[in-house]
């Protein structure tokens, strides 16, 4: 059995694919927990699709980025992860020489702000103004992994960088 560290980079796609499955499925069972008895979900109002982008930007953008930079510490320790060779770029090693609870919090908020209004401004150009019940979680679902697939390579990078110093 080969026990050879992981490149960072194969470890990032692998990650990377593997939070998106993971957001898809946790965003699945929200959908279903909280709108189960709401035959159509309109975009706007306090029950819309647009008021329900920002706890679900937010929740699973920090927890997936605590969760991710955790593993990824222990795993570089455990030689599991052979570290990057390359230098990371300014925006990663700014990001990784903040402690970790802030840099969870800074990108979260940062992903919602980015995303939140793009979404809805693209949901308002395809003329959405509300989804019935599946075609609702099938899209809660795909955004979930779409978030996941921006947002974990970054927080990765950032932890892999810090691989060499302080924890992650």
């Amino acid at each position: 059995m080969n026990h050879s560290p992981v490149p960072a980079h194969r470890y990032i796609q692998r990650e990377t694919l593997l939070g998106c499955a993971i957001n898809a499925a946790i965003a699945l069972f929200f959908a279903a927990l909280l709108f189960h008895n709401a035959p159509v979900i309109p975009l706007w109002g306090s029950k819309g699709i647009a008021i329900d982008l920002v706890p679900t930007v937010f929740m699973l953008t920090l927890f997936g980025s605590l969760a991710i930079s955790l593993l990824t510490r222990q795993r570089l320790r455990q030689g599991r992860i052979a570290p990057p060779h390359d230098h990371p770029s300014s925006w990663i090693a700014a990001l990784a020489s903040l402690p970790l609870p802030v840099r969870t919090v800074i990108v979260a908020l940062l992903m919602t702000v980015a995303l939140v209004p793009l979404t809805c401004l693209a949901l308002m150009t395809l003329a959405v103004d509300a989804l019935a019940f599946w075609p609702f979680v099938a899209f809660k679902m795909g955004y979930a992994a779409i978030v996941g697939a921006l947002s974990a390579p970054w927080i990765l990078k950032a932890a892999l960088a810090v691989s060499d110093r302080a924890p992650a």
